[in-house]
């Protein structure tokens, strides 16, 4: 294939010559997207990446000579940051090894189509999630350079003494490599509850929540419907409902939802959030990791009117600003941090609060 100048040229890695004709038929008419070679297993492409130089790949992992979590080791063991989206599919098996692809450098999947031979609607169910992290992702990558750095708090609310109670964390678009370095350097005497809105599909926070779990300190648990919420625990919203809090004769627990999406996503973290707001009002904090669109700006714009403070990662670490972006731009956000400074300023901030 020849390179169309002024496109961006993404390389798809996928040994079923099925994939690569969906994908070639999805991105041919794109404006901006070239589908510029394909290859069989990590090995053929690895030793064509330094001269294609693309700006994206398509990654799968189940590979003859060399698979996905193989190929992800050597780009980064080379240093070769290109943003990677992976194939994936809803066994166990897929979803365990996607969400570790997730934490050696992968910044997103896609799931594959469920009727692979039937062309039409193969396109149609990875059409519009595939091309919008393409272009995403690719944006950011163009604009990484227009970083904020951290920035002084700036809100009187972080001068107060009002006990801080909760955390909620808002994540999407890298979400999962966020949280885990996040979480992992949290103390084990963490001493509020964690409550956690990550956009992924059904059956992924489960998994999600165990390779958490393995990572922190702290006990990670997908969240179901009645459970108590204390101090040092983490719950992860499970995929495709929401996540709220009830006060349940002074104790207060968590109420799963089956609603309707909100800003198109299922758990949403302006849900959780305003359900936090009503429940602990300025005695809340929420942090707003790297994600794609707005989801947690009125959350956090709720929270902010109940004198609760919110904490946003930097676009500088961030896979997608879109959401921390969002709230920075609002003037909503307290405080700025790298996602490898956040844990200890904000276990710092919150030991304070309570002193």
């Amino acid at each position: 294939m020849e390179h169309v100048q002024g496109k961006k040229s993404v390389i798809l890695i996928d040994d079923s010559p099925v994939i690569h004709k969906l994908i070639q038929s999805l991105l041919k008419d794109d404006p901006f997207i070239d589908l510029v070679q394909c290859f069989e297993n990590g090995y053929q492409a690895l030793k064509k990446i330094d001269e294609i130089k693309p700006d994206a790949v398509i990654l799968d992992i189940e590979m003859p000579i060399m698979d996905g979590l193989q190929t992800l080791e050597v780009l980064q063991k080379k240093k070769i940051n290109i943003p990677v989206i992976v194939f994936a599919s809803m066994t166990d098996r897929s979803i365990q090894v996607t969400l570790e692809a997730l934490t050696k450098g992968a910044v997103d999947f896609i799931l594959k189509p469920s009727q692979i031979n039937n062309t039409a609607k193969s396109l149609d169910e990875v059409k519009n999630d595939l091309l919008v992290k393409l272009h995403k992702i690719i944006q950011q990558t163009d604009h990484s350079q227009n970083t904020l750095k951290n920035t002084p708090f700036q809100n009187d609310s972080f001068s107060t003494h009002q006990s801080i109670e909760i955390l909620t964390i808002a994540s999407s678009t890298g979400g999962p490599k966020a949280l885990e370095v996040l979480l992992s350097k949290f103390s084990k005497d963490f001493p509020v509850p964690i409550l956690v809105a990550q956009h992924m599909p059904e059956v992924f926070t489960k998994y999600l929540a165990k390779t958490l779990d393995k990572k922190s300190s702290l006990k990670v648990e997908e969240a179901y419907h009645g459970a108590q919420i204390k101090a040092g625990e983490v719950w992860i919203a499970p995929g495709g409902r929401h996540m709220l809090v009830e006060d349940q004769k002074g104790v207060k627990t968590i109420k799963i939802s089956n609603d309707a999406p909100v800003n198109s996503c299922r758990p949403s973290a302006d849900i959780l959030f305003c359900s936090v707001g009503q429940s602990y009002k300025s005695k809340s904090l929420a942090i707003v990791l790297t994600g794609m669109g707005k989801d947690g700006l009125e959350g956090s714009r709720y929270l902010k009117q109940r004198n609760g403070r919110v904490i946003i990662q930097d676009q500088e670490s961030s896979v997608i600003w879109g959401m921390p972006g969002a709230v920075c731009q609002a003037g909503l956000a307290d405080q700025i941090y790298s996602i490898e400074d956040m844990a200890e300023h904000v276990e710092d901030l919150i030991i304070k609060s309570r002193a």
